[in-house]
């Protein structure tokens, strides 16, 4: 089980006998013998670390000589392998600890060997060797075993072994030993072997005759080691008589003490050379990377990996101790003769927290920062000034989602609001009658005796919050974005001690936390609402094609049957929240719902008939109803009987009433649904299967040929979906006409956004299609995207296999925290402004994002620029703050929700990469590209080589002014953005941005809407899918000790419960059997593939189906539901295999934005199953032939990059 500790830069384990024994057994020849790690006390025994020394683990006995010490490791992603070093329990310890993507204790996400000020050895011995290597023997009655998932059948695994998986027995660690920042050196020795080595027959493991070559770099790499091949002309083993195992020594190693920069990644490819004798080193070509030795989600530490860890934010009083006695507060600096703008917020740049990676479990303690989920920045270090930022190619700025659900463990995990209104409502009656005195005789309050219940600064306009510093008794406070001091109102007024501690700063909860909502008044209301009077709940708008398709496909009873079912589950959460239904198909349907209700003759409640008002005239649309007539969700959901006995009414009035016709007039029936709702906002939920073909925003064009042919071949033309017999998009795609797909281009649809989005009214879109017909995406969703709604692609919908998916959607939309009628702007600190804004928003300035409709999935990037040429600030503290003026869509009351986010500079461009964050890093450089398409209008090709070329160019950098004196045959990457070039590849390989013709031209088209909406933790799994073993799904506390070879190491969280979630595989074909069951998530759709030998037994409980013969991609599901009322808790040991498919769905599912496709696959089954493989993106797939990383693999990519990064150095 392990740890993360804010305390120790992600060190996630502090444990000293692990320490020890992974430093003495990565080389067991050396134990102890290598003085440089002994003899320091501030880099303890690790040499790529800067935790210190515990005394008492200065130990003579070398664990690697006892073989009781043997442990067993986790090895992710090792399907099939039948390496011998599984027969070799010592190699395979050694194994073990020296590939970094197989063990846990050297990755910077993982293990607690690596420091983010250190560097990170990755494949190969943190250890350096002083002599040749011994023959180490160990008993055979001490075998180790690896845990490989994949494999069913190992007989290389070892049942008798008590010590599996990643847990030991080792006792706590003791209380003196910590972490000091401060102990770290500055000089960091990487130490090169000549190639002089010979590799181990059968176990890879290389023989080396040491004689180290010394260069001095800067210290933040890793390394990643390939055999040589001019290596392995001399195979040799050492073996020992009676013995079940033979040691070999791990291959080239480079050592690196500790330091103060960056940590690297070090890839050394097979062609790497080094001159004896001199130390120069000849530039060559790399031609391979060891696939088994580079950084991927799927080779991290498992179980560690699963583990909710835990971080805090920047706090508000760093450096300061608050102790408490007898309920008093007081307050305890360090040094009181420094003052406080100093010793609470001078924090070190070297001792900045890095955030764990977004699409980690985590658990987050708001300390004064708001949390890293809602303000996510690249850098959580800026650069001083803009030389340094183009110096570097690294993006600045931040990924915003402010609604973000808090998860239960966080800290706060709800809603902070506070209501100041009463209060400064009394305290301005006060002032006027005279009855109080001002503090301020010149405040501007007094001169038009107005109080403002919101604080903020007179000069930047930035919203009170933990980091403002108070000054003169209280009576004035400094803003902490811009400097000024502002004169602190009256009624707020508090005495602060002597370090401009407020006395009441335990009940301001807006100095506590930098994530609050004010209840707001009339001077932040909307006057484009016509009708608001300070509390008004959203409308709810359902406009519900009922044409011929909808009805024959089922889709129009699924529709009805999904919203009684939310409406019915939500009734209380929107009370008084209104609705209104429209249908169309070739009219518009209005229906007056306000007298529904009724009374029959025995006095009983009833449902009437409602009313159906048409609307023929499609060009000049009106509204027959008021929208006082419409009927509240309250009124509706009173008698759940009577409900279902209107909607089965309702279907029944639908089916007889204009639905014998294909023809549709959606746009019209969109208009109608503005003009209901102008004054008032809403949500305009549309339904449509296909694309209009009468009224506004039609996509046929007019035939000039009015004989009787020319007729019938534009109504063929209109049976058939319309536009494809006019426009026919296919012949665009793969040329450089390709990006006009991806654009509106309709008149209509573009103004019809503008419009809705300047009234308050979001349009969320369901398309459904059948047959392959296209949708016209990209102008079909042009005003969700411009109202920040939401759009849903069912692409040939199947009602046996999509129905519940719409159920599934609906209920999200309704479940999450949502509002509407919304402003966003973003505030920096002085020298920093925004330059601008990615995401689905309109704007009418430059500053704001006007948003009709705002939830928990809404989100955007912001890049950040420099307006000066230096960054000054007395404490080197800059900030972040994101004000959000929303109406909430539950009890309608106009809220302001004020996030604001700490951040540190630098001057340094190592400490500008230490501080990079990967995830935030992604997302906005994602946004960046499609921007590049959809804006710029550049070809897909032309951004594809963009991807490549900023890569190329940031570690280029990196090189250049962080490792200079790296060896040529080395790729060196930043340890914090080592994942970056496997996401840019699966980014380029996604639906969005490849080139394979088996994805459908339409869902080509929504991803790149996606893309626009995703937050950084849905873009990792989108670029990096979920590879996941469906038949291994036993793990160690179901089996008895002798029958664990197979079982999956359980994960314990840090409250000790119990959390099954299976490992994820490496994204091969390789990892992929004919015995197997494997689950692909790439944050939307899921897609299984079932091997023709798989277990019978486990197809039917999942699939329902008797044979796997009877799997077929069109028809066939999962018998699980998500949604079920099954109390069973699916976490328990010895669940059914159903329920632990079930638990894994439900941790996967609410990751994305929607719930996308369900795609079963069976092994060679008409070739269908090669949508799954193009989804592997450590693979290679395509022609090969192109320059553009769609089509290779992940370590040809790489190769690519370390050839084109030389090129610049």
């Amino acid at each position: 089980m392990s740890f993360y500790s804010p305390n120790d830069n992600n060190n996630y384990m502090n444990n000293p006998q692990q320490q020890q024994q992974q430093n003495m057994m990565n080389n067991p020849q050396q134990g102890f013998n290598n003085n440089n790690n002994m003899n320091n006390n501030q880099q303890g025994m690790m040499t790529n670390n800067s935790f210190p020394m515990n005394p008492t683990m200065m130990m003579n006995n070398n664990p690697m000589n006892n073989p009781t010490t043997m442990n067993s490791f986790y090895q992710p992603g090792n399907i099939n392998n039948n390496n011998p070093v599984m027969n070799n329990p010592q190699q395979g310890f050694n194994q073990g600890f020296n590939n970094n993507q197989q063990q846990g204790f050297n990755n910077n996400q993982q293990g607690f060997n690596n420091n983010n000020n250190q560097g990170m050895i990755m494949g190969n011995n943190p250890m350096m060797m002083m002599g040749p290597p011994p023959t180490t023997t160990t008993s055979s009655s001490t075998p180790t075993s690896f845990y490989q998932p994949g494999l069913l059948n190992n007989n290389n695994l070892n049942n008798n072994n008590n010590n599996r998986g990643t847990t030991t027995s080792t006792p706590p660690p003791p209380p003196e030993l910590t972490y000091d920042p401060t102990q770290v050196s500055s000089t960091t020795t990487r130490l090169h072997y000549p190639t002089t080595t010979t590799l181990s027959s059968g176990s890879g493991l290389m023989n080396n005759n040491i004689t180290p070559n010394t260069t001095t770099t800067s210290p933040s790499s890793s390394s990643f080691l390939t055999p040589n091949p001019m290596m392995m002309m001399h195979q040799t083993t050492s073996t020992t008589p009676n013995s079940s195992s033979s040691i070999s020594t791990p291959p080239s190693t480079m050592m690196m003490m500790n330091t103060t920069t960056t940590p690297n990644t070090t890839l050394n490819t097979t062609q790497q050379q080094q001159q004896q004798g001199s130390g120069n080193q000849q530039q060559v070509s790399p031609t391979k990377i060891d696939p088994r030795q580079m950084p991927s989600p799927a080779r991290f530490s498992f179980p560690e990996v699963n583990v909710k860890i835990e971080y805090q934010t920047p706090s508000f009083l760093e450096g300061i101790t608050t102790i408490s006695n007898n309920n008093s507060t007081t307050t305890v600096f360090p040094n009181t003769n420094t003052p406080l703008i100093q010793q609470a917020l001078n924090q070190q740049t070297s001792s900045i927290q890095i955030p764990p990676p977004s699409d980690r479990r985590c658990r987050i303690l708001c300390k004064g920062s708001c949390s890293t989920n809602r303000i996510r920045s690249t850098l959580h270090c800026l650069p001083q000034n803009k030389k340094l930022l183009d110096q570097s190619n690294l993006v600045m700025g931040a990924m915003l989602q402010p609604m973000h659900s808090f998860d239960k463990d966080d800290v706060p995990n709800q809603e902070i609001y506070i209501n100041y209104l009463d209060t400064v409502k009394n305290y301005s009656q006060m002032a006027l009658n005279n009855q109080i005195p001002t503090l301020n005789n010149n405040s501007n309050n007094n001169n038009n005796n107005v109080v403002d219940e919101i604080i903020r600064c007179g000069r930047c306009r930035a919203y009170m919050n933990p980091f403002v510093r108070f000054s003169k008794n209280g009576k004035e406070f400094y803003c902490n974005f811009c400097g000024f001091s502002n004169e602190t109102p009256d009624w707020y007024y508090s005495p602060v001690d002597h370090n401009g501690i407020r006395s009441d700063i335990h009940q301001r909860l807006e100095l506590q936390f930098g994530d609050v909502n004010y209840l707001v008044g009339k001077k932040y209301f909307n006057s484009k609402m016509e009708n608001y009077d300070g509390c008004q709940p959203m409308t709810f708008c359902f406009v519900i094609d009922v044409g011929n398709d909808s009805i024959e496909n089922g889709i129009l009873l699924t529709v009805l049957n999904s919203i009684k079912y939310n409406l019915l589950k939500y009734k209380s959460k929107y009370n008084n929240c209104r609705v209104a239904i429209i249908t169309y198909s070739k009219i518009v349907h209005f229906y007056n719902l306000k007298n529904l209700l009724g009374t029959n003759v025995n006095n009983q409640n009833t449902i009437k008939h409602p009313q159906v008002l048409m609307v023929g005239d499609l060009q000049n649309c009106f509204v027959p109803i008021p929208v006082e007539s419409l009927i509240t969700i309250n009124e509706l959901t009173k008698d759940e009987n009577q409900l279902n006995e209107f909607f089965d009414r309702f279907y029944d009035i639908i089916k007889h009433v204009d639905n014998s016709t294909n023809e549709n007039c959606c746009g019209s029936a969109l208009k109608c649904a503005e003009e209901l709702l102008t004054g008032v906002g809403g949500r305009i939920l549309l339904f449509t299967t296909r694309v209009p073909t009468l009224g506004h925003g039609t996509f046929i064009q007019p035939s000039s040929n009015t004989t009787t042919a020319g007729l019938a071949q534009q109504q063929h033309g209109i049976m058939h979906g319309g536009m494809q017999n006019d426009r026919n998009p296919y012949k665009l795609v793969g040329s450089d006409r390709e990006k006009e797909l991806f654009i509106c281009d309709h008149t209509f649809w573009k103004n019809i956004g503008v419009s809705l989005a300047k009234k308050g009214i979001g349009v969320d879109s369901f398309l459904f299609s059948k047959n392959n017909i296209f949708m016209e995406v990209a102008n079909l969703t042009h005003p969700t995207s411009l109202t920040n709604g939401h759009a849903y692609l069912y692409h040939n919908y199947n009602n046996q296999k999509d129905s519940e998916r719409v159920l599934n959607d609906l209920n999200r939309l309704f479940e999450r925290e949502n509002g509407y009628d919304a402003v966003l702007k973003v505030r920096c600190s002085s020298g920093l402004s925004v330059r601008r804004y990615f995401g689905h928003f309109y704007q009418q300035n430059e500053e704001d994002l006007d948003l009709a409709v705002i939830d928990s999935d809404s989100c955007f990037a912001v890049e950040l620029k420099h307006d000066e040429s230096n960054l000054n600030s007395e404490s080197g503290n800059h900030y972040i703050q994101v004000a959000l003026v929303y109406t909430n869509s539950e009890d309608g009351k106009r809220y302001l929700r004020v996030q604001t986010c700490k951040l540190k500079t630098s001057t340094d461009p190592s400490t500008l990469f230490k501080k990079a964050d990967v995830s935030a890093t992604l997302g906005l450089l994602t946004r960046l590209f499609v921007h590049q398409i959809v804006q710029n209008r550049d070809t897909f090709d032309t951004v594809r080589d963009m991807m490549t070329d900023r890569l190329v160019r940031i570690l280029a950098c990196y090189r250049k002014n962080c490792s200079n004196n790296s060896s040529s045959g080395q790729l060196i990457l930043p340890e914090t953005l080592k994942l970056l070039p496997l996401y840019i590849l699966g980014l380029a390989k996604s639906p969005a941005f490849c080139r394979s013709a088996r994805v459908a031209l339409d869902k080509k088209i929504y991803s790149f809407f996606l893309l626009m909406k995703m937050s950084a933790k849905q873009l990792m799994y989108f670029c990096y899918p979920r590879l996941i073993a469906l038949h291994q799904l036993t793990f160690t506390d179901e089996v008895d000790e002798d029958n664990q070879s197979n079982a999956i190491p359980i994960t314990t969280d840090f409250d000790g419960s119990r959390y099954p979630f299976p490992p994820i595989l490496t994204l091969s074909a390789s990892q992929v059997n004919s015995n197997g069951i494997y689950l692909l998530f790439d944050g939307n759709d899921l897609l299984f593939w079932v091997g023709n030998h798989a277990s019978k037994e486990l197809v039917t409980d999942l699939f329902g189906v008797s044979d796997i013969q009877d799997i077929h991609l069109q028809s066939c599901r999962p018998t699980i539901s998500i949604l079920s009322n099954d109390k069973m808790d699916d976490t328990i040991p010895n669940a059914p295999f159903v329920n632990k498919v079930r638990f894994i769905l439900k941790e996967l599912l609410p990751q994305g934005i929607v719930y996308g496709h369900i795609y079963v696959y069976r092994e060679s089954a008409e070739g269908n199953d090669t949508s799954f493989f193009i989804r592997l993106t450590e693979d290679k797939f395509g022609s090969g032939m192109s320059s553009n990383p769609v089509d290779k693999s992940y370590t040809d990519y790489l190769c690519i990059l370390h050839r084109e990064v030389l090129k610049q150095i």
